[in-house]
């Protein structure tokens, strides 16, 4: 993330250092789940017995951001979280135990996703 990068992201009120927002957003889903700029970049979900879609905000509004997402469900549950752009497009799909790391460029939306040991 360069300055520019991080003073745009400041310029919206989001308390940011390099790319990382403080806080941790945890959830058992009912249902599907879109997250904002707002959302801080740890994010513990539980998909709560089925599959459930986490749309990643705009690309646009959320330049150097980054969203580390778990997958929680349970040592017994094969529930996933799949991981959509605004438009809908899948970027990657968190099965559990996984995490996945998710980092906007302004320009699109990267990932790498890997098991939580």
């Amino acid at each position: 993330m360069n300055r520019s990068d991080l003073e745009g992201v400041q310029a919206r009120g989001i308390e940011v250092v390099n790319g990382f927002k403080a806080g941790l957003y945890r959830a058992v889903l009912g249902g599907n789940i879109t997250l904002t700029v707002n959302h801080p970049t740890l994010i513990s979900l539980d998909p709560d017995g089925s599959n459930r879609d986490v749309t990643l905000p705009a690309v646009a509004d959320a330049k150097g951001m980054i969203f580390i997402i778990m997958n929680w469900a349970g040592t017994t549950s094969s529930e996933s979280l799949v991981v959509k752009n605004a438009g809908g497009s899948t970027i990657g799909t968190v099965d559990n135990p996984e995490i996945g790391i998710f980092v906007c460029d302004g320009v699109a939306w990267m990932t790498n996703i890997g098991k939580a040991t």
